[in-house]
């Protein structure tokens, strides 16, 4: 424990005067030097065999001089400011704050706890943050300053943007990281630019914070918080414009579902937000998006909550994928177009069984292609008030080639003569729709006549053009109405048998 150390304007200190060769001043084996008062280190130090030594520090220590060999441990709520380059293999830090005003703290940095002020803008050393463990990560506020730290570990980083977007970038290799990034900064957007992305890691982004790229692809696991993502800033880095737009891929399957109550933005024109979203995972978004760029549902599915919107760009749900949500009274979605492709599913609800609620597409067109499916429920007779279950309205031109697959609860109300609405207030109307099943229960099966009214009828006479099939055919396969094979038909369902639709008994 010492109050003082000799420096170039200190003649002496607790170790007497300034010496020149690191190896008169060592801590090894775990060793730890506390300090009492403001210190200020004008002899090179040394750090030596696998744990180090640690620094505990309560108020200022001042490093003139490098600090070199294996691991420095910083503990103690004071502040090491570094005036000089290390050549550390590692410092960790548990407590306090290191400001690097000269050169790299190590090679690695590690996050036990503690503050990193970057302000050196020699940012190669590599950052580590092990699971359970946190640590903030300031960045600094020199212009031109490109941080290509690369990430790993499992725990909680916070970093700080501490000036406008346009000063720095952040272009380290993310794509091992498995934890949560952290960006709580108001009014200053996070800037990344790194085609890695973070595919492993959750983005946590706090209301009224906002992080963007230089139009790349970038691509993010999970995707939390209540701020934004954004369009790239069209100077991002004074000598360096920047001009195209973001596609932010947002979705892990190995992670989990995820929530996120934040939006995607843009400012139109050039520079725009593109949206992908990937993984077999459920994300659930909750905020009202005004993007201008495309958007794509490439698998998993995407749910959009009451409130929720997805800009104003077209939509693309893709083959595997499943676009699902409802709009609260009098909201609408606010997409130009929305296209399902073959294989791909428009599902009124956040569950395929969900018997209530409605998405309002604000007149724009919707479009589904052959093999593509519009999944709905019902469970009792329409009335002037009531569709009878869940549907879909306000179209402009709705063209319907896919499949219409009913959910139909066990205790529905369904009797002869009732009738159903799937689709209101429809511009126009184009296609030749499917329904995935006319059966409804011993009895009674579904009358599609006036399907394109969007009307099916509660009938006690099979379907004209329906035959029923009990056994298998030794034949010939069955497929059902996407083209699949099926081993085990199902009792109820309508599939395909020598070119003909059958109704499985």
């Amino acid at each position: 424990t010492i109050g003082s150390l000799s420096n170039e304007n200190q003649a002496t200190g607790n170790f007497g005067a300034v010496q020149t060769s690191a190896a008169k001043f060592i801590l090894e084996n775990g060793a730890e030097l506390r300090t009492t008062a403001a210190v200020t280190q004008g002899s090179p130090m040394q750090f030596l065999t696998e744990e180090g030594g640690v620094i505990n520090n309560s108020a200022d220590f001042v490093t003139n001089k490098a600090l070199t060999g294996t691991v420095m441990t910083k503990k103690g709520n004071g502040w090491i400011k570094q005036m000089a380059s290390n050549s550390l293999q590692r410092v960790v830090i548990a407590a306090g704050a290191i400001n690097t005003l000269s050169g790299n703290p190590a090679a690695t940095v590690e996050f036990q706890g503690g503050a990193l002020y970057d302000d050196s803008q020699a940012t190669g050393h590599a950052i580590y943050v092990p699971q359970g463990k946190s640590g903030t990560w300031f960045l600094t506020n020199v212009y031109y300053t490109a941080y290509g730290n690369k990430l790993t570990g499992a725990g909680t980083l916070t970093i700080v943007p501490r000036n406008t977007v346009s000063r720095v970038r952040i272009t380290g290799d993310w794509s091992q990281f498995e934890g949560t990034v952290k960006h709580t900064t108001k009014d200053i957007w996070l800037p990344l630019d790194a085609s890695t992305g973070m595919p492993k890691a959750t983005l946590s982004i706090d209301a009224g914070c906002t992080v963007t790229n230089v139009a790349k692809s970038f691509t993010i696991g999970k995707l939390i918080g209540a701020g934004s993502l954004g369009h790239p800033v069209a100077n991002f880095q004074n000598s360096n414009a920047v001009s195209g737009s973001n596609t932010w891929r947002v979705g892990n399957s190995d992670m989990g579902d995820f929530t996120f109550a934040g939006t995607i933005i843009d400012g139109g024109g050039a520079n725009k937000s593109n949206f992908v979203k990937i993984g077999t995972c459920k994300a659930t978004f909750n905020g009202a998006s005004t993007h201008s760029g495309t958007n794509r549902i490439e698998g998993g599915q995407l749910h959009l909550g009451n409130s929720a919107t997805l800009g104003t760009g077209a939509v693309t749900v893709a083959r595997g994928a499943t676009l699902s949500g409802t709009t609260g009274t009098g909201k609408s979605w606010t997409n130009s177009a929305i296209t399902v492709q073959a294989g791909g599913t428009l599902q009124v609800g956040s569950l395929p069984t969900t018997t209530t609620g409605t998405i309002d597409f604000g007149h724009k067109n919707l479009s589904f292609a052959a093999g593509s499916t519009l999944r709905l429920a019902v469970s009792r007779c329409a009335t002037t008030t009531s569709t009878g279950g869940s549907s879909i309205q306000n179209i402009s031109t709705l063209t319907m080639n896919g499949t219409i697959h009913l959910s139909i609860p066990e205790g529905h109300s369904l009797e002869k003569g009732d009738s159903v609405v799937l689709w209101k207030n429809v511009d126009r109307f184009v296609g030749t729709p499917e329904l995935y099943h006319y059966y409804i229960t011993d009895g009674l099966y579904w009358d599609d006549t006036d399907l394109e009214r969007g009307i099916l009828r509660v009938t006690d006479v099979i379907p004209d053009g329906i035959r029923t099939l009990g056994t298998d055919p030794a034949d010939s396969t069955v497929y059902d109405l996407s083209g699949r094979p099926v081993s085990q038909p199902r009792r109820g369902q309508t599939y395909i048998l020598r070119g003909r639709k059958v109704l499985w008994m």
